[in-house]
């Protein structure tokens, strides 16, 4: 179970340039778009980053960051404009596969047998 966990994390991660990598390259100006990433994207790819590599290392604050982005995602996805991407089937698929590996990704750690390898953060999740 743990093999299949560190296996999601990095399909997850590696989804996760795949989208990027698809979303910078179908605006027009790529390098005006790297030089507009504010604080927001900053902190949201430290605590991507940080989520995974304590998921990864079975850590309880793992779990936390990473439900946590989840949700700020949901959120932030049904809050914000639809794009028009032109490389639409690719960029769509990445988005429900995307989607698909975080739901995988909480059941493996809140409903399997796996939730007893993280530590115990008293008062949290």
């Amino acid at each position: 179970m743990i093999l299949l966990l560190r296996l999601l994390l990095i399909l997850h991660f590696l989804s996760v340039i795949a989208f990027t990598y698809l979303g910078i390259r179908s605006e027009q100006n790529s390098i005006s778009l790297l030089m507009n990433i504010n604080i927001y994207d900053f902190f949201y790819l430290c605590f991507y980053l940080l989520s995974l590599v304590l998921l990864f290392i079975l850590n309880s604050y793992g779990k936390i960051f990473f439900t946590l982005l989840v949700i700020e995602g949901v959120v932030a996805s049904f809050s914000s404009p639809e794009r028009i991407i032109t490389l639409a089937d690719l960029f769509i698929f990445l988005t429900y596969f995307e989607g698909i590996l975080d739901g995988a990704i909480l059941v493996i750690i809140y409903l399997t047998p796996l939730k007893k390898l993280f530590k115990s953060v008293k008062g949290f999740l």
